[in-house]
């Protein structure tokens, strides 16, 4: 496949370059000791389409308050005019790439953490939207013809001082959780848009406070009775819904939630979190209990949804047992 555009693909091997720019540290506080990274062209109907060659790969998607990742084999993404939908037995996803501006591919050395090679893709401001890098059992030929065909500039390792890249999903604590491997969990997940999105109101929801210690409540009460859970969050990146059956819970002392399941971690910021929201939803001759995070805007943070019709009265329960002053419903919005 030829490149698109007049650029040459690098005459520099990559282990030339990776060796030639070295790097202290970035915005992300990751610290890499090395890293090389090349700028690809902007053709999401082709490069999307090809991630699901790649085998086994690690996704993280993240809104302004929230990140989600997993260890997945990607599902095959179709889609037209910037929309890219698809899903397999445990993982959801419409990205929706109109805000897209940049894609790359970086590699990273880190001293206690291995390599890191995989793309990384940005808005107009280099805020991070959408990462996947391999594993060891990713097809790594497949990648590096992808990057080939695609390849665009090599970047000097001096411009990613101001990009606000994805961030970490590991533990805060030392508790064991859940690793990232291969071991999925084979479940549909229920993140199909909620009827209320087309309606001003849903029966039987209730807001209450942000304050309240719900997200945590919910995702440790799931943690000790094995439930299992849809954890979907929302974006300039899209949607992503992932299957989730919570094995580790912490609270750092910055205010950071941290989830981990097998194959599967979020991190979410519980102080941007204005109100929650509780309640019901049928689809296709099923009923389904949901949590939704709302920041201070209205927009979605997070939304927790549970197979079980009747966990939003005990979770309503529960939220009035916090507080008996329920938040007055305002302007709600969803993404």
């Amino acid at each position: 496949m030829q490149d698109q555009g007049s650029n040459e693909a690098p005459k520099k091997s990559a282990k030339a370059e990776h060796s030639a720019t070295q790097k202290k540290g970035c915005s992300c506080g990751c610290e890499p000791e090395a890293v090389y990274v090349a700028e690809l062209h902007q053709d999401h109907a082709r490069i999307l389409p090809s991630l699901s060659e790649l085998g086994e790969t690690i996704c993280f998607a993240r809104n302004q308050h929230c990140i989600l990742g997993a260890s997945l084999c990607m599902p095959e993404l179709e889609g037209n005019s910037g929309y890219f939908s698809g899903g397999n037995c445990d993982t959801d996803m419409h990205l929706d790439t109109t805000q897209w501006r940049y894609a790359y591919t970086v590699h990273e050395q880190h001293q206690n953490r291995g390599t890191f090679i995989g793309l990384e893709f940005f808005d107009a401001q280099h805020r991070a939207l959408f990462r996947t890098f391999l594993t060891p059992d990713s097809e790594k030929q497949d990648f590096q013809a992808l990057v080939h065909s695609f390849y665009r500039r090599t970047v000097h390792v001096d411009e990613m001082a101001g990009w606000h890249r994805m961030g970490e999903l590991t533990r805060t604590g030392k508790n064991k959780y859940g690793s990232i491997s291969s071991n999925f969990i084979k479940r549909d997940p229920w993140s199909a848009p909620l009827a209320s999105w087309q309606n001003h109101t849903t029966p039987n929801e209730m807001g209450f406070s942000g304050e309240l210690p719900l997200a945590h409540t919910l995702l440790l009460d799931a943690s000790e009775e094995n439930q299992e859970l849809t954890i979907t969050t929302t974006g300039s990146f899209g949607r992503m819904a992932l299957s989730f059956a919570p094995q580790t819970v912490e609270k750092s002392q910055v205010g950071w939630l941290y989830a981990g399941a097998e194959s599967r971690a979020l991190r979410l910021n519980l102080s941007a979190v204005s109100s929650y929201w509780i309640g019901a939803c049928s689809s296709e001759n099923s009923i389904y209990s949901y949590l939704e995070a709302v920041d201070a805007f209205g927009d979605l943070i997070l939304r927790i949804t549970s197979a079980n019709a009747d966990s939003y009265r005990y979770w309503q329960s529960l939220a009035k047992s916090m507080s008996l002053r329920p938040d007055s419903k305002q302007s709600k919005m969803r993404d």
